[in-house]
């Protein structure tokens, strides 16, 4: 099923042309990602005046955005029960305003700038399978209203199986989002932005002016940098306030099959997300789920897959795969995500930490970012603030959670997956000890082997193999490297380190 990895929004969507940086460039803001967050801030900008120069390390929107769902609802993955109970009912308030005004900016931004990207408003549906958790999904649906969103307590859902108990959230909406960033793109080279593609960052001066440097060793300077970069690139406080998750995905072709609109979640621990979309006469159920902490243990992605699919199948019958794919995603020290001036910066401002809300909160953080950006005052600057001093008190499982991190640098540096370079199969890569070092040894499938070493370039962690992308991720930070070693996604901004190996007769 390789074939597949690989999402059902790349199909629908041809991205703008870009320009590859040739050359040193000044601009006002530099933004750092060209994802929803890095766009959409950079759009805002540009329709202020500001000369804005973004640079994406691969092409546009290639990064999380392009691996979503196109789920937008004023619903947190951290609930609002929780928040409300450990933080307070007045900062719920705010997060579920916020998170309706970006929706409503999304559908804006889609309305004056004629963008097509299947923004519909509808229902969101939160249900549980189980009595146990009835009273649970009751005190989410009073904080949900609480905080000012349209709630409706029910027994069913309008999908066809039976639930113990549900509610709506009136007034979502869904949209694919890719196309939404590729009109984005069209719009800020339009106003004067200039967007350049494999443009790689390597460091960033936070001096005034700041200095970003790209791999090709290109200089820009600017007053002001945003790093939407899903993880902040390089050291950076938040770093260790956050836990990196993986999602799954799958899209299965409906074949005519009628399933209502709406958007829909359970309240399992590995929970599932349903949604449907349409394109170019074909329609499609959209089934995602089975997160799960990344490095927690040893976990295949592929048996992620094949859950989805047996949750997908007793629902909705036997449908063929058409895609499968994944996203990473972080989750915060208290559940909001860090929006705002870097933690101990000058000019560096980040947004992170949006865990399974990304599109929503990715908005939410250019509306802020662009005030902040523009010496204006915003409502949601301290509740969003990365030094906001409440962070580990009002914590979930963060202390527990974040043991891992240290478990796992030193477990990983005793482990292994083969004892040799030939038991590496084709197509697959293994951990192997070799001259004292852990190595990240990679054989392709044209039996070419690529060695390297296996700790992350970011904070020396040991990266493991991810089959079902053929990656090798680190599981204490997030960042991820492809077969031959390169970064795919930061907080890394540098490769593995290439390791010589002798090979043997077999």
């Amino acid at each position: 099923m390789q074939q597949h990895l690989k999402s059902v929004w790349l199909q629908t969507s041809q991205a703008p042309s870009a320009h590859l940086l040739i050359s040193d460039l000044e601009a006002d803001i530099i933004v750092i990602g060209a994802g929803i967050t890095g766009l959409t801030t950079a759009y805002l900008l540009t329709k202020q005046g500001k000369k804005v120069i973004v640079l994406e390390s691969d092409r546009i929107g290639s990064g999380v955005t392009a691996f979503s769902t196109g789920h937008l609802t004023a619903s947190i993955d951290a609930d609002y029960s929780f928040i409300s109970s450990r933080i307070g009912k007045d900062t719920a308030k705010q997060v579920a305003t916020s998170m309706q005004e970006a929706i409503s900016k999304i559908e804006e931004i889609c309305r004056e700038e004629n963008i097509d990207c299947g923004f519909v408003r509808l229902s969101a549906y939160q249900y549980t399978e189980d009595n146990k958790q009835v009273k649970e999904l009751a005190d989410e649906a009073q904080a949900s209203e609480e905080a000012g969103l349209e709630v409706r307590l029910g027994d069913q859902i309008p999908l066809d199986f039976p639930v113990k108990k549900m509610f709506e959230i009136k007034n979502q909406a869904e949209f694919n989002a890719l196309q939404f960033i590729h009109g984005l793109a069209n719009c800020i080279v339009r106003d004067g932005g200039q967007i350049f593609e494999n443009a790689h960052v390597t460091d960033v001066d936070d001096s005034e002016p700041c200095v970003v440097t790209t791999d090709t060793g290109f200089q820009l300077r600017a007053r002001q940098v945003v790093l939407a970069t899903h993880t902040p690139i390089q050291f950076n406080i938040t770093q260790a306030e956050m836990l990196p998750y993986r999602s799954y995905v799958l899209a299965l072709k409906l074949n005519g099959k009628q399933i209502p609109k709406g958007l829909y979640w359970d309240m399992l621990e590995h929970y599932h997300y349903i949604r449907t979309y349409e394109y170019n006469g074909e329609n499609y159920l959209i089934v995602g789920g089975e997160d799960h902490k990344v490095g927690k243990d040893k976990f295949d992605e592929n048996e992620a897959f094949d859950r989805l699919e047996n949750y997908a199948r007793p629902k909705f019958g036997n449908l063929a795969i058409s895609h499968r794919w994944s996203a990473q995603h972080f989750m915060s020290a208290d559940g909001l995500p860090y929006i705002g001036k870097s933690p101990f910066g000058k000019n560096k401002f980040i947004a992170t930490g949006f865990a399974g809300d990304g599109l929503t909160f990715g908005v939410v953080s250019a509306v802020l970012l662009t005030d902040l950006l523009t010496g204006k005052t915003h409502p949601w600057a301290d509740l969003y603030s990365p030094s906001r001093a409440n962070i580990i008190a009002s914590a979930r499982d963060w202390a527990e959670e974040n043991l891992t991190t240290m478990y796992r640098y030193v477990k990983d540096r005793l482990t292994t997956d083969a004892g040799d370079v030939v038991e590496v199969p084709r197509g697959e890569g293994r951990i192997i000890r070799m001259k004292g070092q852990q190595v990240a040894v990679y054989r392709d499938e044209q039996d070419q082997v690529h060695a390297h070493s296996a700790v992350c370039t970011h904070m020396g962690c040991i990266v493991q193999w991810n089959d079902s992308e053929k990656s090798w991720d680190c599981p204490c930070h997030g960042a991820r490297f492809d077969a031959q070693g390169q970064v795919i996604t930061g907080p890394a901004v540098k490769a593995l380190t290439p390791f010589t190996i002798e090979m043997q007769a077999k």
